[in-house]
């Protein structure tokens, strides 16, 4: 287990934070940590940074910092889409979206605006979006050899941690709904498409299930020999030692109407966290919660 030594530094991570990415986001720190908790953990397999206003810039010095410090021994990764980005651990991340895709298990919904109410996205469009998920997969897969190969050479630091740029996959937007990518790359068991992202969707007022999974985390919970110990000096900075807090590890939805059809998606999602939370022996940890919500606004 992390030593005593290791906690007594962890009053730093607000500064590193707020040095990284300016002081309105020292606030968020503590989300943060465990969502890097989370993913080396396994149970996340990406964080879409959206707390607050990141650039490449500003991720690279947060990872940086991170890498060069002694608290954490493993390596958070950088995937840029756009202007967005994602966190994550590549290999595994890889790993995980090319099983997705080989085993279905994801369901892909079209909310476009305008149709009357959402659908399951028939065939034609759906081999599309699948092939393109394939693309962005291969192309994860080229840029990570390629970062293996040459980023001894630039620069000492980005051998603790790679960065990759996805960016010019999606230069004609038109040709792809980035929704669908995030929930992708997220690791979504429902994901919503639409024909036009920056338009209108037809989910406004319509039925949802709404599906919550919580991470009660603690650095006494996380016992198991299984655990690295960067993980409970993670949760520690962002809990306290001796404390708990409830994080929201997913959030999402999917219409009520159209349950059957990704029903099993969804329970196999929740049953791979459960299996996932026993061998790390934190499922008495793990709350998925299901309830109804109606929307006036559902943001893509």
């Amino acid at each position: 287990m992390a030593d005593q030594a290791s906690f007594q530094g962890l009053q730093e991570w607000s500064d590193i934070f707020s040095k990284s990415l300016g002081k309105q986001s020292e606030k968020y720190y503590r989300k943060f940590l465990i969502d890097i908790a989370s993913i080396f953990l396994g149970l996340k397999q990406s964080l879409l940074f959206d707390y607050a206003f990141v650039d490449l810039r500003n991720a690279t010095r947060l990872i940086g910092s991170i890498a060069e410090n002694e608290w954490v021994d493993r390596r958070a990764d950088i995937l840029k889409v756009g202007e967005n980005i994602f966190f994550t651990r590549l290999k595994p991340l890889i790993s995980n979206l090319r099983k997705t895709i080989d085993s279905k298990e994801f369901t892909l919904i079209d909310v476009s605006g305008k149709l009357q109410e959402p659908r399951v996205l028939e065939d034609a469009i759906a081999r599309r979006v699948m092939e393109q998920f394939r693309n962005i997969v291969d192309n994860l897969e080229e840029k990570l050899n390629d970062s293996d190969l040459h980023s001894p050479k630039v620069d000492e630091v980005m051998t603790r941690y790679r960065l990759v740029d996805l960016s010019g996959l999606f230069l004609d937007e038109q040709l792809w709904c980035i929704p669908s990518v995030f929930g992708f790359l997220l690791g979504y068991p429902v994901i919503y498409w639409c024909e036009n992202a920056s338009e209108d969707n037809c989910l406004t007022l319509v039925p949802l299930n709404r599906y919550k999974l919580t991470f009660k985390a603690s650095v006494s919970s996380l016992c198991s020999s299984q655990i690295p110990d960067c993980c409970r000096t993670l949760v520690a900075g962002s809990c306290g030692k001796f404390k708990s807090c409830n994080h929201t590890l997913f959030s999402f939805t999917a219409p009520i109407t159209l349950e059957s059809s990704y029903q099993s998606q969804v329970s196999e999602w929740k049953k791979k966290i459960h299996l996932l939370g026993e061998i790390l022996d934190i499922s008495q940890d793990l709350t998925c919660e299901k309830t109804t919500v109606t929307l006036a606004q559902v943001s893509l």
